[in-house]
């Protein structure tokens, strides 16, 4: 029997039952100054979600803007630095089949000549959820995730202050977190951050103020996965996700040692084939190339990183064509 999605030219969708492209996406596009549109068939307007920029050919900084906090406001975890307000520049609206980004400032994602990687990540069951919370020291506060069924790995940035971006990974150390503002390896010191079950947790001793929280899930059946793999004494290591259509996504970072934030996609790099671009998230860097990644047969390996060390990572599935 031939099935509805076959029939309109799609495969069936994995058990997880989630469209990859409805609800996340990569796009490449050059800065003109002015305003454009970038439609990539995802609805941020209704659904809510997350846009990060970042300038591929200059020095800039990484630019993070979601529909809690509202257009004109950015993060950036290259950066301590509370919300920031933009009249008029960078993402100037949330619509249903993308977003607007205006503007002149070249770290903002419409620099003239500037050429980005914009990555949009749209809530969905199962994918990702944004939210905002507001937290008193001395308390504990916590951020319902239960939409995301298994909790993979969760950012919170306090927005009213100057403060690290706290990250929780589901293999970290128990009580370990990381900075994704730094290269530091896991550690208990101030690490606030805690997920059991689906509920993110600020314990007491996280500063007082309102939180910005960004957390993807962990489906091993559908779209996304977060998990880890040690290095062997060359440096090389695999991550076997099973998916035979291969991923698109790919961000790592050293847990036991100190390491950067590596950013890869192959929108940029198409295939992983090992010479992959390279953005780091922690840094205002422009893009290099590495040997690092190849990938075939439902398995990524990571070549040329630190010996016998312990790796965390959040991987996205391609598009099912």
């Amino acid at each position: 029997m031939i099935s509805l999605l076959t029939l309109m030219g799609r495969r069936p969708l994995p058990s997880g039952g989630v469209d990859v492209s409805d609800v996340f996406s990569t796009d490449l596009y050059t800065g003109n100054a002015t305003s454009q549109s970038i439609d990539n068939g995802i609805d941020l307007d209704g659904e809510g979600g997350l846009v990060w920029f970042k300038g591929r050919n200059v020095a800039v900084l990484h630019a993070l803007w979601d529909t809690e906090r509202g257009v004109e406001q950015y993060l950036s975890p290259v950066y301590t630095s509370p919300s920031q307000s933009v009249s008029g520049q960078g993402v100037t609206a949330f619509g249903a089949s993308g977003f607007t980004v205006s503007g002149t400032n070249g770290g903002l994602g419409n620099g003239s000549g500037t050429n980005y990687a914009a990555w949009t990540f749209r809530n969905s069951p199962g994918f990702f959820k944004v939210t905002e919370i507001t937290h008193t020291n001395g308390a504990t506060t916590d951020a319902d995730l239960s939409t995301l069924n298994v909790v993979g790995m969760v950012a919170a940035k306090i927005t009213t202050t100057t403060g690290d971006w706290i990250v929780w990974h589901r293999s970290l150390t128990s009580s370990n977190n990381l900075r994704l503002n730094t290269t530091a390896a896991e550690s208990s010191t101030d690490a606030w951050l805690s997920v059991s079950g689906t509920t993110a947790t600020l314990s007491g001793s996280a500063p007082t103020g309102t939180y910005s929280i960004y957390a993807w899930a962990h489906d091993e059946e559908g779209i996304v996965q977060c998990g880890e793999f040690t290095t062997d004494g060359s440096g090389e290591g695999e991550i076997a996700t099973g998916w035979d259509n291969g991923s698109q996504y790919l961000q790592l970072k050293a847990a036991g040692t100190t390491g950067n934030w590596e950013i890869y996609d192959t929108a940029r790099t198409p295939g992983f084939t090992g010479s992959d671009d390279l953005l780091v998230a922690n840094t205002t860097a422009a893009e290099t190339t590495v040997a690092r990644l190849a990938e075939s047969g439902g398995t990524i390996t990571a070549s040329s990183l630190s010996a016998s060390q312990d790796y965390i990572y959040m991987v996205i599935r391609a598009e099912e064509i």
